[in-house]
């Protein structure tokens, strides 16, 4: 309980109980454990765009095409660590911002919660005093959680320290120290003893992206992002509900649509009841926080495992079975008797065609300021993406290699289709059609083929969610978080994020063009933006003598040198896919 003043604003002490994370949040709130965060990160990158990679590992061949993969998950996990370091240095960069306009302290009075036997360790560490007496303002609960935790080999923050449990607090003077001279002497004292300052790590604070681009690059760079990603959302959940009409009114037993009309023989417009069911489903959930969608986004999460295990089995169990000799009785898949038909290891010339599938598989980076902000233990948030983004490198070059080798150059774009004859081998064709099918085989098969209903019933809520904080960042600038824990202002921008894609996919079933240009955006996002943000961060950290090293930060790719070789990268790669783009069309 209590609250200690720090610059003109209050933050409330938390305590946790002893051994639990520093991180540790009061319970209701910012609850989700690491496998939670993991499986919405999977909702969020595994959409519907790895359906085509096997049509695109053909096109790029087997082999290039796993290195391709490899190389672009690479680059869009380290495109998380840049935005968690960038999210980081903003908390810390806020607060002495606030602290350059509150008056000239004289003291340095640090308030910190901790056990007996901590505070006599705390007491020994000479040089931690001597740091904390270097701070300018009053660290809390609230504020020491942007340290993270440090082992005595590298250097003991008192800062890390005091986040820990629930105890006495105590006051520690020191001489006369002013704001400015505070961080001065801290940044003045790491590089005289060099010895590392402590890690700055994800606050209590969120910060969205848009927030980011304002306290980075002003009121430009704030109006460019939001733009931006609000075309690139509402384009987003504009496909997703056309998807699931196009894919239950295709799915659904005696209702199969003609062309893109969405009718059926009897003339009824199947796909606008298709998109109006879905809007009675996503809508609802779109208004709910992260943390109350877990139930429903775990279970997501488990049919997205399971249409990954078919995607690969099935194939390989065909394969198996499947002798020179075999009739087409014998075939798995319609009447492919020969399996597999195979793939080029390596194909120059579609690599173009694999890319941009690839890379937008993997984009999801505009969610993680809410991830980061539900997420209890925000220090393994880098962890957790990196071994995210390995099993996801794993299903996709498992999907796009068994795919391409099986089915070959009958590979659809959309993969799931070519499921749509499945019979793993039961019944017999007569007049064109499989008859006595097993049970089983048709199960999997419309499994397989509604599955991109149920993915974006998993995907368009997190969207949603993502647009509805941007657009209410737009709308209240600095004042964000003073409404963001109010219901009904919430809940009204999660509906004006989630009712007008909708209502105009009923319309404007075919998105085309705009949805291939507006896919552009995407790789700004995953592979320019986190880099930008991250040098803007490190040279406004420095500038004002903060530290800025972060948690977050690991080998090589921490680097600036690395940092501007994505920004290269990504700007080659947005170029080149604009100019395909502007040539097909």
């Amino acid at each position: 309980g209590g609250s200690v003043v720090y610059g003109r604003r209050i933050y409330p002490t938390m305590s946790a109980s002893a051994g639990h994370d520093n991180n540790a949040t009061t319970p209701g709130q910012h609850s989700f454990s690491p496998l939670v965060c993991a499986c919405f990160t999977l909702n969020y990158i595994i959409g519907g765009g790895f359906l085509s990679l096997p049509w695109a590992f053909y096109e790029g061949g087997l082999l290039l095409s796993s290195l391709t993969m490899v190389m672009i998950c690479t680059v869009a996990n380290l495109g998380c660590d840049y935005l968690l370091s960038a999210m980081a240095r903003a908390n810390l960069l806020l607060m002495h911002a606030s602290s350059e306009s509150s008056p000239t302290t004289t003291k340095s009075a640090v308030s910190i919660e901790m056990t007996a036997i901590e505070r006599q360790a705390l007491l020994k560490e000479n040089e931690t005093l001597e740091y904390l007496e270097s701070l300018p303002y009053n660290i809390s609960s609230k504020n020491t959680r942007l340290f993270k935790r440090s082992t005595s080999s590298e250097i003991t923050a008192a800062a890390a320290a005091a986040a820990s449990t629930k105890m006495m607090p105590i006051e520690i003077e020191g001489p006369e120290v002013s704001n400015s001279d505070g961080f001065k002497r801290n940044h003045d004292l790491a590089n005289e003893t060099e010895e590392p300052a402590p890690l700055l790590m994800v606050g209590e604070t969120k910060i969205d992206l848009p927030e980011l681009f304002h306290l980075y690059f002003g009121p430009i760079g704030f109006r460019f992002y939001l733009v931006s990603i609000s075309l690139y959302l509402y384009g987003g959940l504009w496909a997703y509900s056309s998807i699931f009409g196009s894919a239950l009114a295709e799915a659904l037993p005696n209702f199969g649509t003609s062309g893109e009309s969405g009718e059926d023989a009897q003339g009824h417009d199947v796909y606008a009841y298709c998109v109006g069911l879905f809007g009675l489903i996503v809508v609802p959930m779109s208004l709910l926080e992260l943390n109350e969608q877990v139930a429903v986004q775990l279970f997501l999460s488990g049919c997205r495992f399971l249409m990954i295990f078919l995607m690969v089995a099935t194939p390989l169990i065909a394969w198996w079975y499947q002798d020179e000799d075999d009739t087409v009785e014998q075939a798995h898949f319609g009447s492919q008797t020969e399996a597999p038909l195979g793939a080029p290891l390596i194909r120059i010339s579609g690599v173009h065609q694999m890319m941009p599938i690839a890379v937008f598989a993997v984009v999801f980076h505009y969610a993680i300021p809410g991830l980061a902000d539900e997420m209890s233990q925000k220090s393994q948030l880098t962890l957790i993406f990196r071994h995210v983004f390995v099993l996801c490198g794993i299903f996709y070059i498992g999907i796009g290699v068994v795919g391409a080798w099986y089915f070959g150059p009958t590979a659809l774009p959309s993969g799931n289709l070519n499921w749509s004859h499945y019979h793993a081998g039961t019944g017999h064709l007569e007049d064109g059609e499989w008859i006595h099918v097993a049970w089983w085989a048709k199960s999997i098969s419309f499994y397989v083929l509604i599955f991109p209903a149920l993915d974006v019933i998993s995907a368009f809520p997190l969207s949603a969610f993502c647009l509805g904080n941007s657009l209410m960042s737009a709308a209240y600038g600095d004042s964000i978080h003073e409404v963001e824990h109010v219901r009904g202002v919430v809940m009204s921008f999660r509906a004006l994020a989630s009712v007008p894609p909708i209502i105009g996919s009923i319309f404007i079933r075919n998105l085309g063009t705009i949805s291939s240009f507006a896919g552009l955006i995407g790789l700004i996002i995953a592979f320019i933006v986190p880099a930008v943000l991250y040098l803007a961060s490190e040279r406004k950290c420095k500038a004002a003598g903060l530290p800025y090293k972060t948690c977050y930060q690991h080998g090589w790719g921490s680097s600036p040198y690395a940092a501007m070789a994505m920004v290269v990268w990504g700007t080659i790669a947005t170029v080149s896919e604009f100019v395909r783009l502007a040539l097909n069309h």
